[in-house]
């Protein structure tokens, strides 16, 4: 199992709704948060591949408005600070799509486990 699905069910846990995995669904309400795996990095031993897992974890928080963004960001911020997590945040992007009229924040994080 990737670990996105564990991302997932800590934000839920924190509340963090709507939210969905995988990709942001058509007709899907805003502001919204979207959980996907973007890659892994194994780690690896004179052994092999160990079964601790280092997977990025992409996080996108869509809204309408740019305020809605920053919201979505902050509490999701906030929840994977306060999670049992092992998650170290990578970037943060800001995107803006014209052409949908939305707003994007992606955060990234590195998050280890089993």
């Amino acid at each position: 199992m990737s670990l996105d699905t564990t991302v997932y069910t800590a934000l839920n846990s924190a509340g963090v709704d709507p939210l969905v995995r995988g990709w942001l669904p058509e007709g899907q309400t805003f502001p919204c948060a979207v959980v996907r795996y973007i890659s892994d990095r194994p780690m690896n031993t004179l052994n092999g591949e160990m079964a601790m897992k280092n997977e990025i974890i992409g996080i996108d928080c869509w809204a309408a408005t740019l305020e809605e963004a920053e919201a979505l960001r902050d509490q999701i911020k906030s929840a994977m600070a306060a999670s049992n997590l092992v998650a170290v945040r990578q970037a943060l992007r800001t995107l803006h799509e014209p052409e949908t009229k939305t707003f994007r924040f992606t955060l990234e994080y590195s998050v280890r486990g089993l």
